[in-house]
């Protein structure tokens, strides 16, 4: 099943009924709201920020691994119709609230015969503050423009996305939904606010009829009846000695209080799940009859988390 299938069924959630009245207004509490980050049209090119990695690569394929790993590049057979020096480099990551580096194929504007598949590998770190599933590749030509597209498909084992490629441009990893900060430096015994962050892609602009479609970027569905838990390591509204967190009134936000002495631990981690509240049938009783009663239980969906990094005098 693709990616994209599966991320629908995650981000599914029961709408909130319009009419609601007063009362139950007030019992949802919990409820979450959404804070949006605009994705640009265009912007400039990110400078070089690493070392560039090239090898020559013909008409029999082949493949070519940025410096860092992170990035993967496969050409089948046919793909170039003659030997040439393929690169990867490194660069600054523009869009709004991006994360890690992005990176420049080269020879620029290049077009391929076949599809060229690409490979991003994510990290455990990545996947902390984003689930996979929720994760996009960006697209920059060399006139800065933007286009925002899904993966085609994931491997959860080896912490890979897979999408293809018919030419050579920038692109970028992004993150449909996050913390505002994915790693916060902070004095001890004070106070920061996170918030949860949903990207808002720009309107599709007319494609080429001769270019083969782009797996769309899908939008986000209102949370509708979704909940929020923060957590500091793990725990549910943190303890005094890695600090506490208290959520505001729709839970889209929270208040970080950071313990008063520093901990023997590098990083603090602030967490936030997301979940529906689910009733369940349970049967009681073998012999003279069953009973059924309904109980309540949690059903999460996405698990987002920032680092915080503590320090005193």
């Amino acid at each position: 099943m693709k990616k994209l299938l599966v991320l629908v069924l995650l981000l599914s959630a029961v709408y909130t009924n319009a009419q609601n009245n007063k009362a139950e207004e007030e019992e949802q509490t919990d409820s979450i709201e959404i804070k949006y980050i605009d994705l640009p049209q265009s912007t400039a090119i990110g400078a070089a920020a690493g070392k560039m990695v090239s090898k020559e690569i013909g008409s029999a394929g082949g493949k070519i691994v940025s410096d860092d790993g992170r990035v993967e590049l496969i050409f089948p057979e046919g793909a170039l119709k003659e030997t040439t020096m393929i690169s990867i480099q490194p660069i600054e990551n523009l869009i709004p609230k991006g994360s890690g580096n992005g990176y420049r194929f080269e020879p620029s504007g290049i077009r391929f015969n076949k599809p060229v598949e690409l490979i991003f590998h994510y990290t455990k770190e990545d996947e902390a503050s984003c689930p996979a599933l929720l994760m996009f590749m960006g697209s920059q030509s060399d006139n800065g423009k933007w286009e925002f597209m899904d993966y085609e498909d994931w491997d959860s084992t080896k912490r890979t996305l897979k999408g293809f490629i018919s030419h050579f441009s920038q692109m970028v990893n992004g993150k449909l939904v996050r913390l505002s900060e994915e790693e916060v430096t902070l004095k001890v015994g004070r106070k920061h606010n996170f918030s949860i962050f949903i990207v808002n892609p720009p309107e599709p602009e007319p494609t080429d009829p001769n270019e083969d479609a782009l797996p769309a970027l899908p939008n986000i569905a209102p949370l509708g009846d979704e909940r929020a838990e923060w957590s500091v390591n793990g725990k549910a509204g943190g303890t005094p000695k890695f600090g506490l967190i208290k959520a505001g009134k729709n839970r889209s936000t929270a208040n970080y209080s950071a313990p008063t002495m520093l901990t023997n631990d590098e990083y603090i981690t602030v967490g936030l799940k997301t979940y529906l509240v689910v009733k369940v049938e349970t049967t009681k009783g073998k012999r003279r009859g069953k009973m059924i009663t309904l109980t309540e239980k949690r059903e999460y969906l996405a698990e987002l988390s920032a680092k915080v990094k503590l320090y005193d005098e």
